[in-house]
């Protein structure tokens, strides 16, 4: 399993803010709501490739970033 000191502090700061949504792996989250959250669309910019690299998220069918089971384990 990944722990979260081998991320960066980008993908670290998304999986959180990805975590904070409550919604169960699979259930898609919009990229505006995530930005939103974050505060910054380029710290997403950067954190979504390192956490999809990693197995922690993947894209739904619509393209909206969603936990995976291991992300969803994964303590942030």
């Amino acid at each position: 399993m990944v722990e979260s000191d081998e991320l960066s502090w980008e993908a670290k700061e998304v999986l959180q803010k990805i975590k904070s949504f409550n919604r169960l792996p699979g259930s898609g989250i919009p990229l505006i709501q995530l930005n939103m959250r974050v505060g910054s669309a380029k710290t997403v910019k950067k954190g979504i490739p390192e956490l999809k690299s990693v197995g922690l998220i993947a894209d739904t069918a619509s393209g909206e970033p969603t936990l995976t089971d291991k992300g969803s384990k994964t303590p942030v």
